[in-house]
């Protein structure tokens, strides 16, 4: 079995254990009503509950992170169902976040670890070509989705403080989306029709969440079989979907988890829950199954147009390549759409669909330099903390972002929620330094002590 990490943070002060199982209570009250209230409804109460929580959380910090993952997960049903009333209404969670970076601008502004300063390069690029934008709307909505990574990384740099609240963000999250996903599945017939590549967002951050709490569970011997459990489900939703993009990034997850398991009877109890969740939802959703299998086929079948395989997405690719060779610097941000027929290969305008085709597009060169070096980023720092076990998970968001950036563009919480917590649980040590000691964030000779856990290593 693996052993526990030992560490200097006493769990005994931490509140995150109270205020974990108050919310799994409240969510599946909440949930439960769902069956008679409707979907929608529910999700609008959680919602709620998420921002006021969210608001109390900036003095009760495991409260804080517990909150904000729950938000960031409402958020892809939200801008579905609810938000809908235009752009104040569809941005409601990022202009909370901006009011949270307003409120730590300070510790926002001295954060200097590569992969903060190659996001706020991109931001910086991303706005000053918004001025010869074909459509400013879109392009700050881009700018905004990405900025509002930097109030989620404040809710983990403070969570630091109650590290236990890194365990409960994953049973949290991952009960809220996992539980949801089957009121969402039961009752789907009677909702408006929805993009699966954009609900499925929400399974994806409780699936996130489960990965970053996973090895705080081994480390405080807590109970990681209710996280393995979330995981499968919220996997199953995600199948479900027949969302190819989403379905990779799901694999992804999971083989972080199964990677990150080093113990013989772990990885069994993980292939038995996978295999007793996959005959139940073969026998209780057989017509959603058959989708997804049949598009999964479609991918890889010869008799079929490339186009017809990629459901136009190999059309837009080479949209995006043609707008590069004719506009190196870029076409301005959020001017994809608007140009997409300008070459002639596209009857109607159609988005990107991918944040690096769309980069590559709006801006230009220094966009996708900008864009790869962020993504590279983890992987840089995993390689340089290797020694402290962290370079399974640095990895794991690297591939993430990078697959998901093919398939997806920058809306939803999903990829940033999990961004911001590689930007803080890679380097620790440095954020703990400064908000408990007040030291600089360029001094990275901070204690021993208050080194972080090692992420599925054995000490």
């Amino acid at each position: 079995m693996d052993r526990p990490w030992e560490g200097a943070f006493d769990t005994t002060k931490s509140s995150a254990g109270a205020w974990g199982m108050l919310l799994v209570a409240l969510i599946a009250l909440v949930w439960g009503a769902g069956m008679l209230i409707g979907f929608q409804t529910a999700l609008a109460i959680l919602l709620v509950i998420g921002l006021v929580l969210s608001l109390v959380g900036l003095v009760s910090p495991g409260l804080g992170l517990l909150a904000i993952g729950m938000v960031a997960a409402i958020d892809a049903m939200a801008n579905i169902f609810l938000l809908t009333g235009g752009l104040l209404r569809y941005n409601t969670l990022n202009y909370f976040l901006l009011l949270i970076i307003l409120l730590h601008i300070p510790f926002i502004l001295r954060l200097n670890d590569f992969n903060s300063r190659v996001l706020q390069l991109l931001l910086v690029l991303m706005l000053l070509e918004l001025s010869f934008s074909e459509d400013i709307s879109e392009g700050v909505q881009d700018i905004l989705n990405i900025a509002a990574t930097f109030g989620i990384v404040v809710y983990f740099a403070r969570a630091l403080k109650d590290e236990l609240a890194l365990y409960w963000v994953g049973v949290v999250t991952g009960f809220l989306t996992g539980l949801g996903g089957l009121v969402f599945f039961l009752q789907m017939g009677q909702l408006p029709y929805s993009n699966p590549n954009d609900w499925t967002y929400f399974m994806l951050t409780g699936l996130f969440a489960i990965c970053i709490s996973y090895p705080y569970a081994i480390k405080y011997q807590k109970n990681r079989l209710v996280l393995l459990v979330l995981a499968v489900v919220n996997f199953a939703w995600i199948f479900l979907s027949a969302s190819r993009g989403s379905l990779l990034i799901a694999l992804l997850a999971g083989t972080f988890l199964f990677l990150s398991t080093r113990s013989i009877t772990w990885k069994t109890v993980m292939v038995v829950i996978a295999m007793a969740v996959g005959i139940w939802i073969s026998f209780t959703f057989a017509e959603q199954q058959l989708v997804t299998i049949t598009r999964i086929e479609d991918l890889f079948d010869p008799n079929l147009s490339e186009s017809r395989r990629t459901s136009r997405r190999s059309d837009i690719t080479e949209v995006g390549w043609q707008l590069f060779l004719e506009n190196p610097m870029g076409i301005g941000t959020g001017s994809f759409e608007e140009e997409s027929t300008s070459t002639g290969l596209l009857r109607t305008h159609r988005p990107a669909h991918s944040a690096w085709i769309q980069v590559l597009a709006e801006n230009g060169i220094l966009g996708i330099l900008f864009l790869a070096l962020f993504v590279g980023s983890y992987a840089l720092v995993g390689f340089r903390k290797h020694q402290e076990g962290k370079l399974l998970f640095a990895l794991f968001i690297t591939f993430v972002l990078a697959s998901a950036f093919v398939v997806k563009e920058f809306r939803g919480k999903s990829l940033w929620f999990l961004a911001a917590a590689g930007i803080v649980l890679l380097r620790p040590e440095v954020i703990r330094a400064f908000i408990n000691q007040k030291m600089p964030l360029r001094n990275t000779n901070a204690p021993q002590q208050i080194r972080e856990i090692r992420f599925g290593r054995k000490r």
